[in-house]
């Protein structure tokens, strides 16, 4: 298989070596640097820190990354479900949607397109279920 192939696309949108069409951090929606380790992962490592989440994977992951807050929602569901909505309204609903429009529009394959859509509307549907007002950033990409 070929660099052109789905291997190739797929490396295009999570690993590079170039500059990722839908970057899955965050802070690099948010804040006005377009950095990784952003303000808004500080923000959620604070918060995590301030409601005695411990972190059990790597250091070298931001925690705002898309997988992870995924994996975190699961778990809080699991674990601490009066935070869900906090969680949502505070971390996850400011740039998920933002991040998934990027994610579908720059995907090229249906799997990753259809991924992005249905996570988006999962979200989106959490917060009209549980009828969250979000306060949307300024997106500086």
């Amino acid at each position: 298989m070929t660099g052109n192939g789905t291997a190739g696309r797929q490396r295009r949108l999570f690993v590079g070596p170039a500059k990722k069409p839908a970057p899955p951090w965050g802070s690099v929606y948010t804040d006005r640097e377009c950095v990784v380790f952003g303000e808004s992962t500080l923000a959620l490592r604070r918060w995590m820190r301030e409601n005695g989440i411990e972190r059990t994977t790597d250091e070298k992951t931001p925690e705002d990354h898309i997988g992870l807050m995924l994996v975190l929602l699961a778990w809080l569901a699991a674990n601490k479900p009066e935070l869900i909505e906090p969680y949502l309204q505070d971390h996850v609903l400011t740039w998920s949607s933002h991040f998934l429009d990027q994610l579908a529009e720059a995907a090229e394959h249906p799997f990753y397109e259809g991924l992005a859509l249905l996570a988006k509307e999962s979200l989106e549907g959490l917060q009209r279920e549980l009828d969250l007002e979000v306060a949307y950033p300024r997106y500086y990409r």
